[in-house]
């Protein structure tokens, strides 16, 4: 009897595990998901570090500095992920139609367009120096030369790993990723031991974004010199500006409690907050690895007539698996994890810890809608995204008296957002002549 008993219930754990199997990603999507993941653990894990040692060695304001200036180089960047988009699109309907010359075509084209942005804008921001410097209170006008130059190579950067991306090179992207962090805390940990302080730090942002660019580029390249035939590029200018949106939108959600609490928090408070937001982001890296894979899968779906809607279901639910868990191990010791992480000088933001923590879990899954929506022309969550990040600055510009009422925004933000995002879902799913992906799948 106990014998039949434990075969029981080993059948029905069996049974249990094997439905759990099956609501998580497949159709390709496991593996390289895994290695994705297993590259973010590893590249935001470096990322962490290099904020842990600029924070225990710098003063609490120099960090608050070093902060803001990195999520100033991640907004302004944020039109390279419209040249990632666009190039992961195309160049994935390309392959998918066997026009190899057209892929060609279009890495010259925007490689060139990229070119010239960037030049333009790294003579916009030497006129606009001495105004950036007193906006930030920055100690050296030499950190905005940085930061242009951080910014234009993440926006040629955007052109080679979206084709990365498009074919699938995802074993390519996961070493980029590796190695472009341990070039950041390799560079940053020397420079600072140096005595270089804030600005040695933010260098090695830059040439991490270096690195970056020079190792996606290196297998993609050769596609340049191939043949190429023009393709119409009214098409791309059209996906861009949805794309173009969609990056601002989500980008200046999760990064402008950096420079928000730089304008209006002062003293060591702000850089309490800084590190506190800095741990919680980490989370947000979960849910980009999975829809990193998502995006080529979706649009290939598009492409083959199949509906792209199960692959969304089921990388959304792995990535509310992977984020949750780390949540509730952070609210049950904020303190704890704070004084570790950072040191005694900064435990005074466990509270607001737990608060960033609960909101950048639903940042992450919120981006997942949005990858959705760029994969199949699904530009209605591009709306309320871009919708509640007007919000969000909104309310920060009017509560902003104190560190906790930044993350209250924030929570409030992320979870009206995704509420928002998931109602939509819904209801695009039971219309069943609406939504661009109903129309066009089997």
């Amino acid at each position: 009897m106990m014998h039949m008993r434990q075969g029981t219930g080993t059948s029905g754990v069996n049974r249990l595990w094997g439905s759990v199997q099956r609501q998580l990603p497949d159709g390709g999507m496991v593996g390289p998901a895994a290695m994705l993941f297993t590259a973010t653990v590893i590249g935001s894990g470096l990322d962490f570090l290099f904020h842990v040692f600029m924070a225990r060695n710098l003063d609490v304001n120099s960090y608050s500095e070093l902060a803001a200036l990195m999520s100033m180089l991640m907004i302004l960047s944020l039109p390279m992920r419209t040249v990632h988009n666009i190039m992961t699109r195309f160049v994935t309907q390309f392959i998918a139609r066997n026009e190899p010359a057209k892929i060609s075509w279009l890495m010259v084209r925007m490689t060139i367009i990229t070119l010239i942005i960037g030049t333009v804008f790294m003579v916009a921001m030497f006129l606009l120096t001495p105004f950036i410097v007193d906006l930030f209170s920055l100690s050296s006008p030499l950190l905005v030369i940085i930061l242009a130059i951080g910014v234009v190579f993440k926006l040629i950067w955007g052109v080679f790993i979206g084709v990365n991306q498009a074919f699938e090179m995802f074993g390519w992207m996961s070493i980029q990723q590796i190695l472009a962090a341990v070039s950041k805390i390799v560079v940053g940990v020397v420079v600072v031991l140096l005595g270089y302080g804030v600005g040695g730090a933010f260098t090695a942002a830059a040439f991490a974004a270096g690195a970056a660019l020079a190792i996606a580029a290196l297998p993609v390249l050769k596609h340049i010199t191939k043949e190429r035939i023009p393709f119409e590029m009214r098409q791309v200018g059209l996906y861009a500006m949805p794309s173009l949106v969609a990056a601002l939108s989500f980008g200046t959600l999760t990064n402008v409690d950096l420079i928000a609490v730089r304008v209006f928090i002062e003293g060591d408070v702000a850089g309490q907050f800084a590190a506190a937001s800095q741990l919680s982001k980490l989370l947000v890296f979960i849910p980009g690895a999975v829809g990193t894979v998502l995006f080529p899968k979706v649009t290939a779906a598009m492409e083959t007539g199949n509906d792209p809607l199960p692959i969304f279901k089921k990388a959304a639910l792995w990535s509310l698996l992977l984020c949750v868990t780390p949540t509730i191990l952070i609210a049950l010791m904020p303190e704890f994890v704070m004084e570790i992480v950072y040191g005694e000088a900064y435990v005074g933001a466990a509270g607001v810890l737990v608060i960033l923590c609960m909101a950048m879990t639903l940042f992450g899954l919120a981006s997942l809608f949005m990858v959705f929506g760029l994969a199949t022309d699904g530009n209605r969550f591009i709306a309320i995204i871009a919708f509640f990040a007007v919000v969000e600055v909104v309310l920060m510009s009017l509560y902003n008296q104190s560190i906790e009422q930044l993350a209250i925004v924030i929570l409030a933000v992320s979870a009206l957002m995704a509420t928002f995002c998931l109602l939509y879902l819904t209801y695009a799913i039971r219309s069943g002549d609406g939504p661009y992906w109903r129309r066009h799948s089997v």
